[in-house]
């Protein structure tokens, strides 16, 4: 198994992503989350606002490499992230 920060299938690293986030909407520390994914060649980027308690808002800007492969199969790792 990967390493938690080590490459991924894209597939599981949305999936990662997407439970991570409905776990913290879920105990209410998560208000909106209004971050998407971009898909560009060789590329994924994360970005956008999550708004959380007390009007806390976090801007995101992570990138995303595509290491080898195509489509949800695709080896990824995270490259830099504001």
């Amino acid at each position: 198994m990967p390493g938690k920060h080590g490459p991924n299938r894209l597939a599981n690293y949305l999936d990662v992503h997407d439970s991570h986030i409905a776990d913290l909407i879920a105990e209410g520390f998560v208000v909106e989350d209004q971050s998407q994914f971009t898909f560009l060649p060789g590329l994924v980027v994360l970005e956008g606002v999550i708004v959380c308690l007390d009007r806390i808002t976090l801007e995101v800007r992570k990138e995303i490499e595509v290491l080898e492969g195509r489509g949800m199969a695709a080896r990824v790792r995270t490259r830099a992230r504001d």
